[in-house]
């Protein structure tokens, strides 16, 4: 671009030189009969053969001077046409510059929109981790109830002075107490059925858990009189030490998450710098449009100074000159001409890849982000069905080992 633009400037230094070469000529005219404007003036005596050839030399000079001034119109109006098409290639270049524009804005909405969305998936995965933990701490409270509801049946000793009446008081206690375990069984296997179907069933669990809340609430004084400090304090230090890798894990996901998203703001930073290239070369190309402008309108103020010149009689000499300089001129138009289509063809050919380079970029961008999505919430669907798996294993671990111990 930088050499078309070069060989432009030089062969728009060659027609001014061209210009300033005519107008020279023209001011630089001898004195005398010969002058711009004037006809010869003859002597007296008559014509001579000398005479008669000069006339018909003039003549056709003349009629060669008026064939060239309408070659040159018909070349003006050529060109015209030329830069006419020329206006509406860069009218179709600014159409797709701005298209260009609109598709790089949808494309950050759809980053901005996929970024809430990954935030808003976090926030919901540290919920559910949240809940997911307070209710482990209910079923092992729940599972601590029923362990000492189990005790006090078995184990428990009567008072003295119910001694005597404990072949029928028995029976009945141990009716009473296998009703309440039945029941707290029931409530145990309704806080499994709803651990299952957590991730379908948020709302509808969290509702049915309030309705238990005052069942745990009168549970949770018995839980504390029954249930050895000791064993609270490991059950303590046991869920915080779960919190804090599960903490460590989670903070681990979210730096390797803010990674990613600050490669793909490097990213769309290197597209708005391309994007502001795109507007630079734009601008150039509205300075050329500007200065090929300005030569039409040079072209068209020497049209008029070659009509207004062949208006009166003009000496063989300064006709011979200007047909050179016109030639010349001519030469050099043709050159620019060339060099300024090539100049643009280059342009066009380099827009024309670097549209497809940035469409097959974008496309690529787009896939990658769209298959990185997608393997996102594969593994988040992945670890949250392990956690559940896991928390289901820990429960029936701890149930039984609870179970083992009494």
């Amino acid at each position: 671009m930088d050499t078309g633009v070069a060989n432009t400037l030089s062969k728009f230094g060659a027609v001014e030189a061209a210009t300033e070469g005519g107008i020279s000529a023209e001011v630089n005219m001898p004195s005398g009969p010969w002058r711009l404007g004037r006809r010869h003036v003859p002597r007296a005596g008559g014509k001579t053969n000398l005479e008669d050839a000069s006339s018909s030399t003039t003549l056709a000079s003349v009629a060669l001077a008026e064939l060239e001034a309408d070659n040159l119109r018909l070349e003006l109006e050529e060109r015209d046409e030329w830069l006419s098409r020329v206006h509406k290639q860069l009218e179709e270049s600014q159409r797709e510059l701005e298209s260009y524009r609109a598709e790089a804005g949808r494309l950050r909405q759809i980053i901005l929109d996929q970024k809430g969305r990954l935030r808003e998936c976090d926030e919901k995965q540290q919920a559910l981790v949240q809940q997911l933990h307070r209710i482990h701490v209910k079923s092992i409270a729940q599972e601590a109830v029923d362990c000492c509801i189990y005790r006090a049946i078995w184990k428990g000793r009567r008072p003295p002075d119910t001694a005597r009446n404990a072949s029928s008081t028995v029976p009945q206690l141990h009716q009473r107490w296998s009703t309440q375990l039945l029941h707290e069984q029931r409530c145990a296997r309704k806080i499994r059925n709803n651990l299952r179907s957590i991730a379908q069933m948020q709302r509808t669990f969290m509702a049915a858990w309030h309705d238990n809340v005052s069942s745990l609430a009168t549970a949770v004084p018995q839980l504390a009189a029954l249930v050895p400090s000791s064993m609270l304090r490991d059950l303590e230090e046991t869920q915080r030490n779960a919190l804090r890798v599960e903490f460590a894990h989670l903070e681990q996901t979210l730096r390797a998450r803010e990674k990613t998203l600050n490669e793909r703001e490097a990213r769309v930073a290197d597209l708005e710098t391309e994007k502001e290239r795109v507007a630079k070369r734009e601008r150039e190309l509205t300075v050329w449009e500007t200065r090929l402008g300005t030569i039409q309108q040079g072209l068209e103020e020497q049209r008029h100074r070659m009509e207004r010149l062949m208006e009166g009689m003009i000496p063989v000499e300064i006709v011979e000159a200007r047909e050179r300089n016109l030639r010349h001129r001519e030469s050099a138009m043709v050159e620019y001409e060339r060099s300024v289509e090539k100049a643009l063809q280059q342009r066009k050919e380099a827009l024309q890849a670097e549209q497809a380079e940035l469409e097959l970029h974008l496309r690529d961008e787009w896939t990658r982000f769209h298959h990185q999505c997608d393997a996102e919430r594969r593994d988040l669907q992945k670890e949250l069905d392990h956690e559940r798996m896991r928390f289901r294993e820990k429960i029936e671990v701890d149930r039984l080992h609870l179970l083992i111990t009494i």
